[in-house]
This record gives structure tokens, C-alpha cells and sequence, in this order.
């Protein structure tokens, strides 16, 4: 097993999986179970992509001189 410093905080670390990506890295416990716990809720994500759909769909209108 590999280890080394947190790629976060520097404290001494083993090679991790990301808990919600497909990537490993270097983290100790505490940064580890951190990433755990900071998901991005399904929700906001599609908010975020609605809104942006509207704006380019709204700003596609205004540059063809659409209602």
C-alpha cells in the first residue's frame, strides 16, 4: 500500500479511493471522510443545469431577434 501526505492537508496518508469519483489519491482519515460527506445533491445539480438551459435557450432568442 502506498502512503505519503494528504494531498489536502499534508498530515500522513494512504492512497484513497475518491468516494464519489473514479480517481484514487493520496489522503489521511479525516480528509477522507470529509470528501465523504460533501456530495452534491441530485437536486441542485439539475437546478444548476435548468437555469443554465434557460439562459442559453433566452440568450439564443435575443440574438435571432425572437419573442
Amino acid at each position: 500500500m502506498s502512503e505519503g501526505p494528504c494531498e489536502s492537508c499534508g498530515a500522513p496518508g494512504r492512497v484513497l479511493a475518491h468516494p464519489s469519483a473514479p480517481v484514487s489519491a493520496v489522503w489521511c482519515d479525516a480528509c477522507h471522510a470529509r470528501l465523504a460527506t460533501r456530495r452534491v445533491p441530485m437536486g441542485m445539480i439539475l437546478l444548476v443545469a435548468g437555469l443554465i438551459a434557460g439562459l442559453v435557450a433566452s440568450a439564443g432568442a435575443w440574438l435571432s431577434g425572437g419573442p
